[in-house]
């Protein structure tokens, strides 16, 4: 009797599909690695989409090829987008390194230094960040709220209401239980509501997210059409022209808001630049049509410097610095 292959978890699947990118730019596979990639893609469809994925941002021609080959004796097949330019080894290297950098130590590190921790006894108050640094504080009805860098909301608790105005930037809220209390986060088109979960609400330049990390939240817009309900492991987008979308995320893997690190598959740079923009003394910026670039990774949004170093090398990119702004742009 068989006995299923339990799958693999998401952090070992992106750190073995970053392996497999450095080992195929060092040049063509030998007949034992082509069999080894082909037991990994049989074995792991979520690894082989996260492979499809990167290979769809990097784009390199000589990595398609070592994949074809080792391909041709499998009936797993990946699909890559068409290729445009080389991906040298040291760029595969680079990319591997940033997606295993954020085990272990490294994680807590971040998280200690980042975030400090303060107490408050107000009903109403203001809370506001600097750049380069998360801030967690504790509110008296026993919920806590991590304010991202560059970001800033006011707090209004009252007997039969708990309000949340996010006036900038993201945060991430963990709610104490109280049914009689609903809490509240709005901006300016939306109301998230939640009794008692862990969310989080980003205000983005192309619009806003909602990530449920715990519980149940229901948002609402003001234009009174109908609310959307978002469970555990679900986030909804909404895009400057009022669009909703409503997706799901890896619950398993820690997010940006614990390990300060960024795992995307394939995100629009703008979306990664909006994030990594609050960590930097110098706010950032994308040229033109590159925010919509597609980019896929795991990234240090606490390290700005490295991150665009990163991205410069990774997708033929250069920065310069313009009105007290650093700016990307195509090569």
């Amino acid at each position: 009797m068989s006995t299923a292959i339990p799958p693999l978890p998401p952090e070992t699947l992106y750190q073995e599909a970053a392996d497999w990118l450095e080992e195929m730019s060092c040049g063509p596979l030998d007949d034992a690695g082509k069999q080894q990639l082909q037991r990994w893609l049989r074995d792991n469809a979520q690894g082989a989409a996260i492979l499809e994925r990167m290979l769809s941002t990097w784009e390199d021609p000589a990595l398609m090829q070592a994949l074809t080959d080792a391909q041709r004796a499998s009936d797993t097949a990946v699909t890559v987008l068409p290729t445009r330019r080389n991906l040298t080894r040291s760029v595969a290297f680079a990319a591997a390194a940033s997606l295993l950098l954020a085990v272990g130590g490294v994680t807590l590190h971040f998280q200690s230094a980042s975030q400090q921790t303060t107490s408050t006894a107000e009903a109403a108050a203001a809370y506001q960040t600097s750049a380069t640094r998360d801030r967690t504080f504790n509110l008296r009805d026993g919920s806590s709220l991590t304010l991202a860098a560059r970001s800033a909301l006011d707090v209004d608790f009252r007997k039969d209401s708990r309000e949340i105005s996010l006036t900038r930037g993201g945060a991430y809220f963990a709610v104490a239980k109280d049914p009689t209390r609903p809490f509240t986060v709005r901006t300016d088109s939306t109301r998230v509501t939640a009794v008692g979960t862990a969310f989080s609400v980003d205000r983005l330049r192309d619009g806003l997210e909602v990530r449920v990390y715990e519980g149940r939240v229901k948002v609402s817009r003001r234009d009174g059409r109908p609310p959307e309900y978002l469970n555990a492991g679900e986030q909804l987008r909404q895009q400057d022209d009022g669009r909703w979308a409503i997706d799901h995320f890896p619950l398993d893997m820690p997010s940006h808001w614990q390990s300060g690190w960024m795992t995307i598959d394939s995100e629009p740079l703008g979306y990664l630049i909006d994030h990594l923009s609050r960590y930097s003394d110098t706010p950032i910026s994308a040229h033109g049509n590159l925010r919509n670039q597609p980019v896929a990774g795991r990234f240090n949004l606490r390290d700005p410097e490295a991150t665009l170093a990163l991205l410069r090398e990774l997708y033929t990119l250069e920065t310069r610095k313009e009105n007290d702004r650093i700016i990307l742009s195509a090569r």
